[in-house]
């Protein structure tokens, strides 16, 4: 068993989908050093990293065929393939509409704006600082490395986040 299957295999709320997610299926290289995690890469290439093959499923397929409850929360953080992830859940996320979180900090700027133009229009943006509090501010998004995109009928759970203009 992995690590997150023996943390989780007789949990009776958390089923593990031992598949990667993105925007279409495919088999992938993922670089790694072992035992670091936060190193670990689909999107980017390591130096002297070792390789895995990564099974990578569409996200919106993948949860249509294995009947999945819809989300309401959705964490993506995965060293810099967040494009590709948000991408293959966009029709998850149109029809129903969760807050979604993602690590940004291996992103560029355009990066973000993909992700951006892959949510509905109405979606607000705002980047967490590492005290979390919420700002909507681009300038200042390196003074954390999680973001939130959040549809304004939910924006009023974050509103206690917000640092003062």
């Amino acid at each position: 068993l992995g690590p997150l299957t023996s943390l989780f295999h007789n949990h009776p709320w958390v089923k593990i989908h031992p598949v990667g997610l993105g925007r279409r299926d495919e088999n992938l290289e993922m670089n790694y050093y072992a035992g670091s995690t936060p190193y670990s890469s689909l999107a980017r290439v390591l130096p002297d990293a070792q390789k895995i093959t990564i099974h990578v499923r569409n996200g919106d397929a993948y949860c249509r065929e294995n009947r999945l409850d819809a989300p309401t929360v959705i964490k993506v953080d995965v060293e810099g393939f967040e494009v590709e992830v948000i991408a293959g859940l966009k029709e998850t996320i149109a029809q129903n509409r969760p807050v979604i979180f993602f690590e940004h900090g291996w992103l560029k700027d355009d990066q973000i704006a993909a992700i951006r133009s892959l949510v509905p229009g109405d979606y607000q943006l705002g980047f967490l600082f590492k005290n979390g509090q919420l700002t909507d501010d681009p300038a200042r998004r390196r003074e954390g490395d999680d973001a939130v995109l959040v549809p304004p009928e939910k924006a009023g759970r974050l509103d206690g986040l917000r640092t003062p203009p």
